[in-house]
């Protein structure tokens, strides 16, 4: 419940120029003073304000609407706002986490798989969020823009890289970017024959979703076949202008896909996945990853016991559809690529039987083949 002293913020829904994403980017808060117009500042995050080296902070007048205005653990707070430990270096954590940089051939591209990789192509986000993966923010490691050179070198590799079938458009935000440059990078990359899938990774429908209009539908489901890949992390944030962005693509025929985090004391509650879950499959968007969060500095906070994360997601099933559980994954620090977490439901097996444990419980046996030449081939 909203207390009585702040008002839900006032510049997100209250007039027409608040429905332009120009204006959302363009009124971004980014102070305590600018924010705490809006909102009852508590002390730990009027102090991550003063910390020197502090990621940069940046709201949509949009996001912030979202914010509970008393409650400091209100989840879209959580995501948004800084905290003195946000340069504080945890166990493990590193400034790249993901190897990114050993696995960039040039400036804005990352081969990191032998069919795949990511083109950086912008810098910019809506909102910056504080369990940012890439953080970092090095123009240095940006493609830069569209007509430049960054994209001719990018484009010339693409095409010697011939076993490349898939290239995701991330950043940044890669929907920060004017219609018209989207149309470019996506028209050049469309030119490369054996690139076969596009992805464009966004937070846009999340945190700015009066980005997603008519005109940017069409360039994308021009380029097709095109995916995007959004990150809701918490239930309140399928709201109806997120549910409006989020049709307008699925009704041009893009498929969407969610890939969330998982961050202790904003989703880290079985139920509540479950409730975000439902929310995306009515708004027409698939639960695809559960990402345990990537040690950049920062952010331990933030961590989950991964003993804990497979718990929270085998929960999920039996509860849910299959349609609606994702997979919890963590990538490997280093650069190493994806791996899949979940528990073992195999309790026990001989040479024609499997015991596995059901979602409720049950240990039920299931008939297995000893027959060594009923063997699948395997991956050279």
């Amino acid at each position: 419940m909203r207390g009585p002293g702040k008002p839900r913020a006032q510049n997100a829904h209250d007039h027409v120029q608040a429905r332009d994403w120009r204006w959302q980017l363009s009124h971004r808060l980014r102070s305590a003073r600018e924010l705490g117009a809006s909102l009852e500042l508590s002390e730990t995050e009027r102090a991550g304000f003063e910390v020197k080296g502090l990621p940069p902070v940046a709201v949509t007048p949009y996001y912030l609407s979202l914010m509970d205005p008393v409650d400091p653990r209100c989840p879209i707070r959580l995501q948004a706002l800084p905290h003195p430990q946000d340069v504080a270096r945890g166990a493990g954590e590193r400034e790249d986490p993901l190897g990114e940089r050993e696995r960039s051939p040039l400036p804005g591209l990352i081969h990191r798989y032998p069919d795949r990789v990511v083109l950086l192509v912008a810098a910019d986000c809506p909102v910056m969020c504080r369990h940012c993966n890439r953080r970092r923010r090095d123009p240095r490691e940006l493609l830069g823009a569209s007509l430049g050179p960054g994209m001719e070198g990018a484009v010339s590799y693409l095409r010697g890289a011939t076993g490349v079938r898939e290239v995701i458009l991330s950043g940044g935000d890669p929907l920060t970017l004017e219609d018209a440059a989207l149309e470019e990078i996506l028209g050049r990359l469309r030119t490369v024959p054996h690139l076969e899938v596009l992805r464009v990774h966004t937070r846009a429908p999340v945190t700015c979703p009066m980005r997603v209009t008519d005109d940017l539908t069409r360039v994308l489901a021009a380029a097709g076949p095109l995916y995007v890949i959004t990150q809701f992390n918490h239930p309140k944030e399928v709201t109806p202008e997120a549910a409006l962005a989020c049709g307008r693509l699925a009704d041009a025929g893009l498929p969407l896909a969610n890939q969330s985090v998982l961050l202790r004391g904003v989703n880290s509650d079985g139920g509540l996945l479950a409730d975000l879950s439902r929310a995306l499959l009515g708004v027409r968007v698939r639960p695809y990853y559960l990402f345990q969060l990537d040690p950049v500095l920062g952010s331990e906070r933030f961590r989950t016991p991964i003993e804990a994360s497979m718990e929270l997601v085998s929960g999920l099933r039996g509860r849910l559809s299959g349609l609606g559980i994702p997979t919890l994954a963590l990538d490997a620090p280093g650069g190493f690529g994806k791996v899949a977490m979940a528990r073992s439901a195999v309790v026990a097996r001989t040479r024609t039987t499997v015991t596995v444990r059901t979602w409720q419980g049950d240990l039920v046996d299931y008939p297995d083949t000893g027959d060594p030449d009923l063997t699948c081939q395997a991956w050279p």
